[in-house]
C-alpha cells in the first residue's frame, strides 16, 4: 500500500472513531450485556411460570388525564371532592432485557378523583424524575440494559452484567447517582405536614405535588440535611426512608426504621422521629445483627412504644463471590421484635424479643398494651419464604393471620395462628392506634396470585365476621379503609380498591360499606384502560387544598 492510501485510510479511521468511537464501544458493551445474559438465563427466568411478563403484570404505557367515567350504584356525599391514589412499578419501556421482578419500573401514580355521585374522573402519569440515567423519549419502546433486584437476587453472573453497565457509563462520562437518590419509590404515597412523598424503602423519600388530576415531581427530600449526613461509622452518608411510616393520628407525628449498610460494615438500623411540622427531631442509629433481615418493612406504634419485626429473610452480599441469592431464609433465626419507648433518646432503651418460630412479615396491622404490660399485635405471617422473594405470585409461600403477645418482663413472645386463611395486605381505621376490625386481601385456603376477596376480621374475637367477593371473578389488590365523616364506630367507613377483571383483562374502582360489609358495592366504575398490579393506596379528602 503506497503512503498517500495508507494515511487516507488512518486519517479516515481516525476521523470515525473520533466521531463514532463511542457509539461503536457502546453498541460492542450492548452486545456484550446481551450475551452475558443468554448465559445467565435470563430469559428462562423472566419466562417462569409464574411470572411478572403476563396478566396484569403487564405495564401500561398510555398516560390519561382527567378522563370522567360514569359508574353504577351512588359514591356516598362525604366522599364526594375526595381523590383515591395508587403507586406502583411500571416499566416505561417493555419488554424488560434484565430478570424482572415485581420491585422493578419507574414510579406510576394512579389518582381517582370522586367527581360526583354517580361519576370519577381517572387520571394516570409517571413520577417523571429529572434524571441523567431516566430515559422518557422513548415510552413503550424496547428496554436497553438494565439491572434491578431480581439480577442482584439471583446471583449468578449478576456481577458481570452490573460491570459492563458500569463501563457504559464510564465510556459516555455519564455520572449516575448513589442508588439512594436513583428514583422515586414506588411502593406507598406518604403524606405527612402538608408535604406528599413517593416512598420506598432503599431510597429516600421522593417529594411530588398531586392534584386530583395530576402529578409533579419535586425532588428528593432529606429532612434540612438530615438524611445526607449521617455518621460514616454506621454505613454512607446519605440515609434513606421507608415504605411504611407509622403516623400518631393524635399528635402527628411519624415515625419510621430504615437501613442503608455498606457491605461489611456492622449493619446498623435509623429511627426517625418527624414531628407534627415536618421536623425530623429524632435520628437514633441502632446496630443490628449480621447478616440483617432483607426488609425491615412496617412497624407499629401503641401508646408508649414503638413494635417492628426482623425476620427471617436475611441479606449478606458476600454471597454474591459463591454465585448464590444474597438474600436467603435462614430458619435457626426466628423473628424477633424490637421494642423502643417512643421517648427514647438513644438505641440503648431498645429491647429484642424473639419469637417462637422463623419466619417473614411484610405487613403489620395493629398493637396495643395490656394491663399486665404485654403488648398484643397483629400480623399476616409467613412461615417460610423463598430466596427468589416471589411475591404477589401463586408460587409465594401462604401467610396467615398470626396474634403475638410481647412479654416485656420475661423478654419472650408467644404466636398464635387465627384464621386458615391466606391474608395479606391489611387495612385499618388510621384515625385509631389501636383496632378492633383488620381488613384483609384472602387469597382463600391456599396461595394464589394476588386475593380473590376481602375479609373483615374482628381481633377482639378473633373470627372472620365477614366477606366480599365480585359477582364476576375479580382480583383484589388492597382495600383501604376510609371512615365515614360522621362516623361513630372504628368501622362506620368505607373501603375502596382497583379490581381486576382477568377475563376481559379490565379494571374497576369499588367502594363497599366497611361497617355492613355488603358484597354488593355502593359503587363500581369501569375504568378507561387496564390498571396493572400496584402497590399501595392512599385517600386524600381535599387533595387540590394540601
Amino acid at each position: 500500500m503506497n503512503f498517500p492510501v495508507y494515511s487516507f485510510l488512518v486519517c479516515v479511521t481516525t476521523v470515525f472513531l473520533y466521531n463514532y468511537g463511542v457509539q461503536l464501544c457502546d453498541c460492542l458493551l450492548d452486545q456484550l450485556y446481551y450475551g452475558i445474559s443468554y448465559l445467565d438465563n435470563v430469559q428462562e427466568f423472566n419466562h417462569k411460570n409464574p411470572n411478572y411478563l403476563e396478566g396484569n403484570w403487564k405495564p401500561i404505557h398510555n398516560e390519561i388525564r382527567g378522563e370522567i367515567v360514569e359508574g353504577h350504584g351512588a359514591l356516598p356525599e362525604d366522599l364526594v371532592g375526595g381523590t383515591y391514589a395508587r403507586i406502583g412499578a411500571n416499566l416505561n419501556c417493555w419488554p424488560p432485557s434484565n430478570k424482572h421482578h415485581a420491585f422493578n419500573g419507574e414510579a406510576m401514580i394512579h389518582l381517582i378523583h370522586l367527581n360526583s355521585n354517580r361519576s370519577i374522573k381517572f387520571s394516570n402519569s409517571w413520577v417523571r424524575e429529572n434524571l441523567v440515567h431516566q430515559n422518557w423519549d422513548d415510552i413503550g419502546g424496547e428496554c436497553g440494559p438494565k439491572f434491578g433486584f431480581a439480577d442482584l437476587n439471583e446471583g449468578g453472573l449478576a456481577a458481570l452484567r452490573y460491570f459492563v453497565l458500569w463501563m457504559k457509563t464510564k465510556l459516555k462520562g455519564e455520572k449516575h447517582p448513589p442508588h439512594e437518590l436513583y428514583q422515586a419509590g414506588s411502593t406507598a404515597i406518604v403524606s405527612h405536614a402538608g408535604l406528599i412523598f413517593a416512598c420506598s424503602e432503599i431510597f429516600q423519600p421522593f417529594q411530588i405535588e398531586l392534584t386530583s388530576e395530576s402529578v409533579r415531581p419535586v425532588g428528593f427530600y432529606d429532612f434540612h440535611g438530615k438524611l445526607s449526613n449521617r455518621d460514616k461509622s454506621i454505613g454512607p452518608p446519605l440515609g434513606v426512608f421507608t415504605a411504611h411510616p407509622a403516623i400518631d393520628p393524635g399528635t402527628g407525628e411519624m415515625y419510621f426504621i430504615a437501613t442503608n449498610p455498606i457491605p461489611g460494615d456492622r449493619p446498623h438500623l435509623d429511627l426517625g422521629v418527624v414531628d407534627r411540622h415536618g421536623s425530623l427531631v429524632k435520628y437514633i442509629h441502632i446496630p443490628a445483627r449480621f447478616p440483617m433481615s432483607a426488609f425491615y418493612h412496617d412497624i407499629l406504634l401503641t401508646e408508649n412504644y414503638i413494635v417492628f419485626p426482623e425476620t427471617s429473610i436475611k441479606k449478606d452480599h458476600s454471597r454474591l463471590r459463591k454465585f448464590e441469592n444474597p438474600t436467603f431464609y435462614n430458619s435457626s433465626q426466628n423473628i424477633r421484635f424490637g421494642v423502643i419507648p417512643r421517648n427514647a433518646e438513644d438505641e440503648n432503651q431498645l429491647v429484642w424479643i424473639e419469637s417462637e418460630s422463623p419466619g417473614h412479615i411484610w405487613h403489620t396491622i395493629s398493637a396495643r398494651e395490656e394491663q399486665d404490660g404485654n403488648i398484643v399485635l397483629f400480623a399476616p405471617k409467613f412461615k417460610s419464604y423463598s430466596s427468589r422473594v416471589d411475591i404477589h405470585l401463586s408460587s409465594e409461600e401462604p401467610s396467615y393471620l398470626t396474634k403475638f403477645v410481647l412479654d416485656l418482663q420475661k423478654g419472650t413472645a408467644t404466636e398464635k395462628i387465627l384464621s386458615d386463611y391466606v391474608v395479606e395486605r391489611p387495612s385499618v381505621n388510621l384515625d385509631r392506634i389501636a383496632h378492633k376490625y383488620a381488613y384483609l386481601r384472602s387469597e382463600g385456603l391456599e396461595s394464589r396470585e394476588n386475593g380473590k376477596e376481602l375479609l373483615k376480621f374482628d381481633l377482639e374475637q378473633e373470627k372472620v365476621v365477614g366477606r366480599i367477593q365480585c359477582e364476576e371473578m375479580c382480583i383484589f389488590n388492597e382495600a383501604i379503609f376510609t371512615p365515614r365523616k360522621s362516623g361513630q364506630s372504628e368501622d362506620d367507613g368505607y373501603l375502596m380498591d382497583i379490581v381486576y377483571y382477568p377475563s376481559s383483562h379490565s379494571s374497576s374502582f369499588m367502594v363497599w360499606d366497611a361497617k355492613t360489609f355488603s358484597p354488593t358495592p355502593l359503587f363500581e366504575s369501569r375504568l378507561p384502560q387496564r390498571v396493572p398490579y400496584g402497590v399501595h393506596g392512599i385517600w386524600f379528602e381535599h387533595i387540590d387544598k394540601l
